[in-house]
Formats: structure tokens, C-alpha cells, sequence
């Protein structure tokens, strides 16, 4: 299976992109595999999502937040604001 060039995604005017934030979570889900009580990575850092996001800029992007549980994110709100951008 061929892996499409940027070019050609762009051409089928759509692209999804996951941006895994953090893998901690103070839920112990019996039916996940990806949580850890350990509380690190809680601040996104904002330099980086910019950057990434300005190399999206001119595709058509549909952006899911995921990880653990993205609700520990320190500065969720100030992440959802820079992607509506």
C-alpha cells in the first residue's frame, strides 16, 4: 500500500490528525491499555503546537485531542482556543 504525499492529501481536501497530550489519567478503566496514574506531561507546550499547526494551516484539518485523560491538561483551554484559531 502506497502512503499518500502530503500533496495528494491535500488534494482530496481532507486530513486527520491526532495529537496524542498526555498518558496520564486517574481513572483505571478495566478496558484500557494506555493509563498510568503517574501525573506528568500536563502542560502542552503551546511553542510546538504553533508551529505544527501553522504547517497544517493550509489543509483542510480535522484535529482529535487524545491521551489519557485530557481533562488534566493544565492548559486545555488555551489549547482548544490556538487550534479554533
Amino acid at each position: 500500500m502506497k502512503i499518500p504525499s502530503l500533496k495528494e492529501v491535500k488534494d482530496l481536501g481532507y486530513m486527520g490528525v491526532d495529537f496524542y497530550l498526555s498518558k496520564s489519567c486517574n481513572k483505571s478503566c478495566y478496558y484500557c491499555t494506555a493509563w498510568t496514574l503517574e501525573m506528568r506531561n500536563l502542560d502542552v507546550d503551546m511553542d510546538f503546537l504553533r508551529h505544527t499547526l501553522n504547517c497544517l494551516a493550509p489543509y483542510k484539518t480535522k484535529i482529535n485531542l487524545l491521551g489519557g485523560e485530557t481533562g488534566l491538561i493544565k492548559n486545555l483551554d488555551e489549547v482548544i482556543a490556538e487550534i479554533r484559531k
